[in-house]
């Protein structure tokens, strides 16, 4: 009988688990997604290694080929460079500029995507000229009211747009994301000063 229950518990905890991934298979690599991301940026200080990181596993949860990450281009306006990119996307030191209207949107919104104008014919437009580049979807990723970068997106590996639970798992992830790349940034640059006091 103790073999029988020593046994029975980590049986029923695999068959559990199987459970678990196949009837509830998309919110399970949510939150192994989540896991995974949260890990990620709690632990890397290097802004190279971080952003390719954080591109790599979402890339891979939303099955997206085309993914960059982008950071405001200091003293010029609405515009953003490009750190890092994976596909068919503009490449590292690309720029990406938004009209006044668009950026205004892109601050003050949650997301934009292909259809986040659909009564708005002027902004629609304007869109039309990112997703030309195959910027399908943005993301602002702030921290608190503070714009900190952009997570651009084309369609997924099936052609099709992002869903309303992907958009959940990147709203998520956004602000975590945006303070992880923040500290970075700060990291690295207190990293450059300090070789250059090194030359002196």
């Amino acid at each position: 009988l103790i073999l029988g229950a020593t046994l029975f518990t980590p049986l029923t905890k695999l068959i559990q688990s199987i459970l678990d991934r196949a009837i509830y298979k998309r919110s399970y690599k949510y939150r192994k997604t989540l896991l995974s991301i949260s890990k990620e940026i709690s632990r890397e200080r290097n802004l190279q290694k971080l952003s390719q990181s954080i591109l790599e596993l979402i890339s891979n949860a939303l099955m997206i080929e085309d993914i960059a990450l982008l950071l405001p281009k200091e003293n010029t306006p609405n515009t953003f460079t490009v750190l890092e990119s994976k596909g068919q996307l503009p490449p590292p030191k690309s720029n990406m500029r938004f009209e006044d209207q668009l950026f205004h949107e892109f601050k003050n919104r949650e997301y934009l995507s292909t259809f986040s104008f659909a009564e708005k014919k002027d902004l629609q437009r304007r869109f039309d000229k990112l997703s030309s580049q195959g910027f399908h979807h943005l993301l602002p990723l702030k921290v608190e009211k503070k714009l900190i970068g952009c997570l651009g997106m084309g369609k997924k590996r099936d052609n099709t747009f992002l869903s309303s639970e992907d958009w959940e798992l990147l709203r998520t992830i956004s602000s975590p994301v945006a303070l992880a790349l923040e500290n970075a940034y700060l990291y690295d640059q207190v990293n450059l000063r300090a070789h250059e006091l090194e030359r002196l």
